[in-house]
């Protein structure tokens, strides 16, 4: 991959920030952005959140070391993620939706920069503030989510084509998806776990008995 086309593709999120229909529009169907920048901007968002959990001002975050697992702040964060791409995809693909699977992650990732950059300085902020201006930066990092909720909005609309209506419709279809594909993963985790437990207590018996 050429650094300018990584580097473009890393400066195509101000302009989708700034102008999120056109944004998404172009990234669809002139091909601008970037897959390895995205790539990146969800790994920046990742980090965002952890510096924040770890980092944060202690009037803010109450942050435990003891209790603290980094490897379950990764998956609260990842797999969200990765089932609303999932999700999405799996829906839209039956509702004439335009928009391909990649379409959906780079627009989810470019959509996540606003609360990113939020998160960043929100956490830096938190670390300075005194008691009474801690909700400053709560509406920060708060303006920093919802302007990311309207892109990821924005751009589901415009990478489908889907109406106003039907883009709603379909959030909240694939919020619903994501619980069920939730479910499912745990059935069958459960379903698993007990199959296991029945081989292994099958053989035990066998070997006493031999």
């Amino acid at each position: 991959m050429k650094p300018a086309t990584f580097g473009s593709g890393l400066r195509y999120a101000l302009h989708i920030v700034a102008h999120p229909f056109d944004g998404f529009y172009d990234m669809r169907h002139e091909k601008r952005g970037n897959l390895g920048a995205v790539l990146l901007l969800y790994a920046l968002f990742v980090e965002s959140v952890l510096a924040m959990q770890q980092y944060g001002g202690f009037l803010m975050f109450d942050f435990d070391p003891r209790s603290y697992n980094v490897l379950r702040s990764l998956l609260t964060i990842v797999l969200p993620i990765v089932l609303f791409c999932v999700a999405n995809w799996s829906f839209t693909a039956l509702t004439d939706g335009e928009g391909r699977f990649v379409d959906i992650v780079m627009a989810l990732g470019y959509a996540l920069v606003p609360a990113m950059a939020a998160n960043f300085l929100g956490t830096l902020l938190s670390n300075v503030v005194v008691e009474n201006e801690t909700d400053f930066v709560g509406m920060l990092i708060g303006l920093g989510v919802v302007w990311s909720g309207f892109l990821v909005f924005a751009g589901i609309l415009t990478i489908h084509r889907f109406t106003v209506r039907k883009t709603l419709f379909t959030l909240v279809i694939t919020v619903a998806g994501m619980v069920f594909i939730v479910f499912l993963a745990l059935l069958f985790g459960s379903v698993i776990d007990k199959l296991i437990g029945f081989v292994t207590g099958l053989i035990t018996e066998i070997r006493l008995r031999s």
